[in-house]
């Protein structure tokens, strides 16, 4: 909340002389996937194996709308599938997580924006969601959190496309045991790299953007 507050002054500051064409509430929509891989930062975190060693594919869903040239929010789905070195687990699909997600433009944030996309921009994105374990026998149901920047790249004749490069970290919160509290614990995250893809919607004005 008080990113977003900052973010909304500095965006204010930094177009005084950029009119940007109001929005309707289907305008800014877009849809993506993404697929990467995941890997603990601490000993034993994934089925007893040193921190770095076990690598988790997971694939995502992310569908979002910017509601100015900096902030936005969006919705991912993601999967981690099983390996054999990984939670033990007997399904396919060993974890489903899904997150809300707030995002910020960094280069229309401090650098205004021109009218249209840049092609090269970074974009911080983080919010918290929940995950379904399927592993060791049982569903373990965990309170998440993720923290990212996707380092990305706007092309097409109208810059509709957008491919990206997503470095994170990512914090199990909770789990389903009574006693657990709630904490950004440095033991219990797991460290991802990601690339994806987006399609930005036509808008009202004509184009793809504001």
């Amino acid at each position: 909340m008080f990113f977003a507050a900052a973010a909304m002054v500095a965006t204010a500051s930094a177009e005084p002389r950029t009119v940007i064409t109001a929005s309707k509430a289907q305008d800014n929509i877009y849809v993506g996937v993404n697929a990467g891989a995941l890997t603990t930062v601490k000993d034993n975190l994934l089925d007893d194996k040193k921190a770095f060693s076990t690598f988790v594919p997971e694939f995502g869903i992310r569908v979002g709308k910017n509601f100015t040239t900096v902030l936005g929010v969006a919705i991912e789905g993601d999967a981690t599938f099983s390996t054999n070195r990984s939670y033990n687990t007997k399904t396919f699909i060993q974890t489903v997580d899904v997150y809300g997600l707030t995002t910020a433009n960094l280069m229309n944030l401090f650098g205004g924006y021109k009218g249209q996309p840049r092609a090269f921009e970074i974009i911080a994105v983080g919010g918290v969601g929940h995950e379904w374990a399927f592993g060791h026998g049982q569903n373990v149901s965990s309170l998440v959190s993720k923290v990212g920047a996707d380092f990305a790249y706007n092309f097409g004749s109208d810059k509709q496309w957008q491919v990206y490069l997503e470095p994170s970290i990512n914090w199990y919160l909770t789990s389903n045991k009574p006693a657990d509290i709630l904490q950004y614990n440095i033991n219990k995250s797991l460290v991802g790299l990601k690339a994806g893809v987006n399609y930005k919607f036509k808008t009202s004005n004509g184009t793809h953007n504001f």
